[in-house]
C-alpha cells in the first residue's frame, strides 16, 4: 500500500477484520476492470448479469475475494487514487463463503426509491421500472461506490441495515475526500430480510441533503485547483459561488453542476451577469426547459456574444 496516511489507516483497519475480506469494485472507473484484476492473479465476478437496461458487464460492480493481505494490497494498488472500493468483512462459512456473499450482493442489485426524483443518487434508473401508482421506481444499486454507501448507511433503520448487511460482520470504505469509515453489523446472526431494500421519501430527502453537501465539497476539492484566482482560498470561493448559482438555476446532477462551473471558468466569474450576456441569463431562467436545455442554450448564447 502507499505511504499516505488515509490508505495506511484503511490498511490497518483491514488487517484487523475478523472475517474473510471481499472487495466490491465499481467497474465504471476502469476500461477493463476484470482484466486489471486478472493481471494481479485475482478474479472479479460481475454483480450485474441479467438486470434490465444492463450496462456493459465490465463497467458494473464486481466482487473480488481477497484470501490474504497480499491480495488486499493488490486490489488497493489496482484502485489507487480511484474512489471505487467498498470492503466487506464476511464470516468464514467454509466452502460456501464466496457463494453466500455473492448471492447476498446480487439480492441488493435492485433498490426502490421514490419516483421522479431529479437524480437517483444510489444508482442508475432502469428503463420502465417505475410503479407510478405506488410512487416507486427501481434503480441499479452502486455497490462499489464508497460515496453512495457512506451516505446510505446512516439513513437506514435497523431492519433496512439488516437487509443491506446480511451476514456481513462489517463494511469499510473511504469516500472521496473523506475519512475511512467502518460500520459493524450487530445483527449479523439474524436471518436475512426478504424483499428489496426500499427508501422512504423522508429517507431519500435526508440522503439527498447529505449528497448535495458532499457534492459541493467534492466540487471544491476537484475543481478549485484549475479555477482562476491568486490564492487557494480565492479559487475555492470561486467554485463555491459557481456551485451555488448552478443550483439556483435548477442544476441538480453532478454533470449539470460541473458543466455550469466549467462555463464560469471559461467565460468569467458570474458570466451570466456580464454586460452583453442578457440572453445568457434569459436562457438559464427558461421556465419550461430542462436544466440540460438551459445550459445548452446558455452556452450557445455565450458563443453569439463573443
Amino acid at each position: 500500500m502507499s505511504d499516505n496516511a488515509p490508505k495506511d489507516h484503511l490498511g490497518s483497519l483491514l488487517r484487523r477484520l475478523q472475517g474473510r475480506i471481499f472487495a466490491v469494485i465499481d467497474g465504471a472507473h476502469f476500461d477493463d476492470l476484470p482484466g486489471r484484476i486478472r493481471d494481479v492473479g485475482l478474479e472479479a465476478l460481475p454483480l450485474f448479469t441479467d438486470e434490465i437496461d444492463l450496462p456493459a458487464l465490465g463497467r458494473g460492480p464486481h466482487l473480488v475475494a481477497c484470501p490474504n493481505l497480499f491480495a488486499v494490497e493488490q486490489v488497493t494498488d489496482v484502485c489507487a487514487g480511484v474512489p471505487a472500493v467498498v470492503w466487506w468483512d464476511w464470516p468464514d462459512q467454509g466452502v460456501k463463503t464466496a457463494d453466500n456473499i455473492f448471492a447476498h450482493l446480487r439480492r441488493l442489485n435492485l433498490v426502490e426509491i421514490p419516483a421522479n426524483r431529479a437524480e437517483p443518487i444510489i444508482g442508475r434508473r432502469q428503463v420502465g421500472a417505475v410503479d407510478r401508482s405506488a410512487g416507486w421506481e427501481t434503480v441499479l444499486f452502486r455497490h462499489g461506490d464508497p460515496n453512495v454507501m457512506s451516505l446510505l448507511i446512516p439513513v437506514l433503520d435497523e431492519a433496512q441495515r439488516g437487509q443491506l448487511f446480511g451476514a456481513a460482520l462489517s463494511v469499510a470504505m473511504q469516500p472521496p475526500g473523506g475519512e475511512v469509515t467502518h460500520t459493524t453489523n450487530p445483527s449479523h446472526n439474524a436471518p436475512p430480510g426478504f424483499g428489496r431494500l426500499r427508501l422512504s421519501a423522508a429517507q431519500y430527502d435526508e440522503l439527498a441533503g447529505h449528497h448535495g453537501r458532499g457534492l459541493r465539497r467534492r466540487a471544491i476539492n476537484e475543481l478549485a485547483a484549475d479555477m482562476p484566482g491568486r490564492t487557494p482560498e480565492e479559487r475555492a470561493a470561486r467554485v463555491a459561488d459557481a456551485y451555488d448559482r448552478a443550483e439556483s438555476f435548477g442544476c441538480m446532477t453532478l454533470d449539470q453542476i460541473w458543466e455550469f462551473i466549467h462555463l464560469d471558468k471559461r467565460w468569467g466569474a458570474r458570466f451570466e451577469q456580464a454586460k452583453g450576456h442578457e440572453k445568457v441569463l434569459e436562457a438559464l431562467r427558461m421556465a419550461d426547459a430542462s436544466a440540460e436545455e438551459r445550459l445548452w442554450r446558455a452556452e450557445m448564447e455565450l458563443g453569439f456574444a463573443k
